[in-house]
């Protein structure tokens, strides 16, 4: 009986052990602990060290490596493209989207560092049925116009060109709505892609829904409010001059009841006779006031695509098919 008194007493004494154990543990400082938790690393690496490749293996799995990431980075986008392609456009969405059910996918090749923000090329041409006057997407947003043709590459002139002059329309409301949800959604899409290694599984899902949450829960109270037109152009230059990357705005006409203001959604309005209308440009940044005796806001805008210095794939719209020579000459009689 004594025995099996004093056997209990010993598990009871091993348990309390183990527990004072963990609970020591857990309110160990950090400092401590992770000088301990490196002593034992250092102290592991010593007894089982690692064995040490051949330079020839390195390369190897550097090749390996490197081959990964670009597999890894094509998937991505043509997820992206999937996506695209499937989604309902915010706007004009009864003529959006026989656009974006041709959509074609181009890798940007080349960009000449001194026309930075005018132009680059990409790795697709006539053999992929890409044609002149192409508007060219970043994701769901407006970045460019195909004004070159080659065989196997083409050139996008971007909307940060000088030379560009895309017509515009100011909006507030649902548009609005939309793009920050659209926002949410890459940061989701970019958490889910994180590895383990940066963040605990559990944490990664927990945000996730969170974002989610986040996403659904912003509602609009009212329908897009369209506000005034007018036209945007950038400054073109170098990698090297950050304000290449502003548009400026002009020809925003006074119109009675219509404001501009920060944070508003230019989207494409397709008068212009080469883009589609509907299309997210850029978002105002800076309402100008008018000098005395004129009739037109100036502003200032930003990009949709915030990484339009560093672009490195896009989609590829068909074209209007508007010929601004096919008119009747104006010498010529009324009803001729």
């Amino acid at each position: 009986m004594s025995y099996l008194i004093r056997n209990k007493k010993s598990k009871y004494a091993i348990y309390v052990f183990v527990c004072c154990g963990v609970l020591g543990c857990w309110s160990i400082p950090k400092e401590i602990s992770e000088s301990l938790q490196g002593g034992f690393v250092a102290l592991y690496s010593r007894v089982f060290p690692k064995p040490e490749l051949s330079s020839s293996q390195h390369s190897v799995l550097d090749v390996e490596n490197l081959l990964l990431k670009e597999y890894i980075t094509t998937l991505k986008q043509k997820f992206l493209s999937k996506e695209v392609s499937q989604q309902q456009p915010p706007l004009f969405s009864e003529i959006l989207s026989p656009y974006f059910q041709n959509l074609i996918e181009g890798r940007v090749i080349y960009r000449d560092p001194a026309h930075w923000a005018s132009s680059c090329w990409v790795d697709v041409g006539k053999d992929k049925g890409v044609k002149k006057n192409s508007p060219v997407l970043s994701g769901k947003v407006l970045v460019g116009l195909v004004d070159y043709v080659g065989e196997k590459q083409s050139r996008v002139r971007l909307i940060t060109d000088e030379g560009m002059k895309p017509s515009v329309i100011a909006m507030r409301g649902n548009i609005q709505i939309w793009w920050i949800q659209q926002k949410i959604n890459e940061l989701s899409c970019l958490l889910e892609w994180l590895p383990h290694n940066y963040i605990l599984e559990k944490d990664k899902y927990e945000k996730l829904s969170q974002l989610r949450e986040l996403s659904e829960s912003i509602q609009s109270e009212g329908d897009n409010q369209e506000s005034l037109r007018g036209t945007l152009s950038g400054v073109g230059g170098p990698l090297w001059k950050q304000e290449t990357m502003v548009l400026r705005g002009e020809g925003f006409c006074f119109e009675e009841g219509k404001t501009l203001c920060p944070e508003d959604i230019l989207v494409t309005t397709g008068l212009d006779g080469v883009f589609p209308p509907g299309l997210p440009v850029a978002k105002v940044s800076k309402v100008i006031p008018p000098r005395d005796g004129a009739c037109a806001f100036n502003i200032k805008a930003e990009p949709l695509e915030s990484q339009i210095s560093t672009l490195s794939h896009l989609f590829i719209l068909p074209p209007m098919e508007f010929n601004p020579n096919d008119r009747p000459d104006i010498f010529g009689l009324l009803w001729e």
